[in-house]
């Protein structure tokens, strides 16, 4: 069933969609100094967004950050769960673990476009990284971890980054980094859309199920 596309959400991550592995910013010269721009996009309900376009690129890439009010181990656990995609990666109706295991591996999700866009899916490597102040997942799209779906176009292109940080032990700082090329041929105002529409959506729908979780305890 098609949605309407007041709120176009489109996967290129989740997997996040999930639903999300960073671009990497480039160091000296005239193209990294642009590629470190970030422009404020929305700035709302505690949920800064970011974006840029590189040089030669049409297709913006976000960062967004946010503060949780609850420990950093109760937000990854909802975030390390894929089968809860869908209940808050902006458009994803389908997550599933193709490998690995609860960290890291091979995820494919499916997203629902707006008609009369067909609907998107990928599928992407995950890794985890333990740091010194939190956690980080990185995410990139990679051909031939599972056959391509009739109906569906295959995101060619899918990089995020997400970094979960603990503030203190009842606080964590999120913050969500992702460029996708959704494929096919999308408007661009659809496309450059998602790059708000997607992390508000996504990070309010997380937030929503970490307090669920934690006044459920």
């Amino acid at each position: 069933m098609k949605t309407s596309p007041l709120h176009p959400r489109v996967v290129a991550g989740c997997a996040a969609l999930c639903f999300a592995a960073a671009t990497a910013v480039a160091e000296g010269g005239a193209q990294a100094q642009a590629l470190t721009e970030w422009v404020l996009a929305q700035d709302q309900t505690g949920i800064t967004i970011r974006t840029r376009i590189s040089p030669g690129d049409t297709i913006r890439e976000f960062r967004a950050v946010t503060r949780f009010q609850a420990p950093l181990e109760a937000v990854t656990a909802v975030f390390e769960d894929v089968s809860r995609f869908p209940e808050w990666y902006d458009r994803c109706v389908e997550a599933r673990r193709l490998d690995g295991d609860r960290y890291a591996g091979a995820i494919y999700v499916r997203a629902d476009l707006p008609f009369p866009f067909a609907d998107r899916d990928v599928a992407f490597q995950t890794t985890r990284e333990q740091t010194a102040g939190g956690i980080r997942y990185r995410s990139e799209a990679e051909d031939g971890l599972t056959p391509e779906v009739d109906g569906l176009v295959r995101v060619p292109e899918l990089r995020s980054l997400w970094i979960f940080e603990r503030v203190s032990d009842d606080e964590t700082w999120v913050t969500v980094q992702q460029r996708s090329d959704p494929g096919g041929a999308l408007p661009s105002w659809l496309t450059n859309s998602m790059a708000t529409v997607v992390p508000r959506n996504s990070l309010t729908a997380l937030r929503q199920l970490v307090d669920q979780a934690s006044s459920a305890e």
